[in-house]
């Protein structure tokens, strides 16, 4: 038999080396179910936006981690019709804080643990998501929920929902919760005087103060669009929109940016002697209703300030000083007197007749 060159000792050697660390691999890649649910974390549980109108659907997302150190191959589970490569269940509730935890949108089959209504499991493959089942340190599975209830039948109040992770059999891993609020009364953001600070406003009625018009914005912030907002039902301290349409008499709308964040806001113009702010008032109230018919209610902060008119500028000093006139002025300023006078007779009684008739 011919001896084999170096070349041919290097690739088998290669090849050699190859196998054993794959297999050695394999060996290390293999996971119990118990050390994928020691891996796997819940993080970044959080809700598409913490306000919801009656009717809206509350979307919540959040990640599942492998914070391990090490790659976890998930084993394929041959116990349901169909198999799975799963790395445990997630199960959702959704409870009404308050006093009364019963929620009369949810049908009265919804299986309940105590004030929590069920909102709707799944088991957890990661089929798609690793097509090579192999789930690397640090990567994250984006998983999402709709709450899945009629919320209009909701009623307005605080309500927190739960996600459980849980082991197939099933006990609870790991549990994370939010807390969102169904409005009956949407709480606003409201700048008094945009851009400005502090927010003065002067609280003696004279008439040029009340006849004083400031602006009043509602910002539109990441739970609320105030473009939603009926601009007509709008009042502040009992003031309305002073811009009326000509036309119809009602209010104009007026859109801006005025925060400079890069979305539309509702802007106002009051008058301040149509309001029913005193000189002890530390808060401007605005009410109003969506175009859906909901309530709506925004406060900021006022400082009343007394109102002080210019002063006219004083005279130089030296013009309070009385100056005794020469010779020269007085003599003028007396014959200019007399001259007065005497055209003013001439005026009421009329020039003599021996002066008519003369030729």
């Amino acid at each position: 038999m011919k001896p084999l060159n170096r070349k041919m000792k290097y690739i088998i050697l290669s090849l050699s080396i190859f196998v054993l660390v794959f297999g050695v691999t394999s060996v290390v890649f293999a996971s119990t179910m118990e050390e994928i649910y020691s891996a796997l974390k819940l993080e970044g549980l959080q809700a598409d936006k913490q306000i919801y109108m009656p009717g809206e659907q509350p979307v919540f997302t959040y990640n599942l981690v492998n914070r391990s150190d090490t790659t976890l191959e998930i084993p394929l589970n041959t116990n349901y019709s169909q198999p799975f490569h799963l790395v445990g269940v997630r199960q959702h509730w959704v409870e009404r804080l308050g006093p009364d935890s019963t929620i009369p949108g949810i049908p009265d089959i919804t299986a309940r643990d105590g004030p929590r209504y069920a909102a709707g499991g799944s088991i957890i493959s990661t089929d798609t998501f690793l097509p090579d089942h192999l789930w690397m340190p640090s990567v994250s599975m984006p998983l999402t929920k709709t709450l899945g209830f009629n919320t209009s039948l909701f009623p307005p109040g605080e309500y927190r929902y739960y996600v459980d992770y849980r082991r197939l059999n099933p006990s609870i891993i790991q549990r994370e919760t939010i807390d969102f609020v169904i409005a009956s009364i949407i709480h606003v953001d409201i700048d008094i005087k945009p851009g400005i600070e502090p927010n003065n406003l002067y609280c003696q009625w004279g008439e040029l103060v009340r006849r004083g018009i400031f602006d009043v914005a509602i910002l539109t912030t990441e739970s609320f669009d105030a473009t939603l907002v009926d601009h007509t039902t709008v009042k502040f301290e009992g003031a309305r929109e002073i811009h009326n349409d000509w036309r119809t008499g009602e209010a104009r709308r007026h859109e801006k940016d005025v925060d400079r964040d890069g979305d539309l806001d509702l802007l106002f113009h009051f008058r301040l002697g149509d309001t029913d702010l005193e000189c002890d008032s530390t808060e401007g109230t605005l009410i109003g209703e969506t175009y859906d018919g909901l309530e709506i209610r925004g406060s900021d902060s006022v400082r009343m300030v007394n109102y002080n008119p210019p002063r006219p500028y004083p005279p130089p000093y030296y013009a309070a000083i009385p100056q005794a006139p020469n010779s020269t002025q007085a003599a003028l300023t007396f014959g200019l007197l007399a001259f007065g006078c005497l055209f003013g007779a001439v005026l009421v009684i009329g020039v003599p007749s021996r002066f008519k008739n003369r030729k």
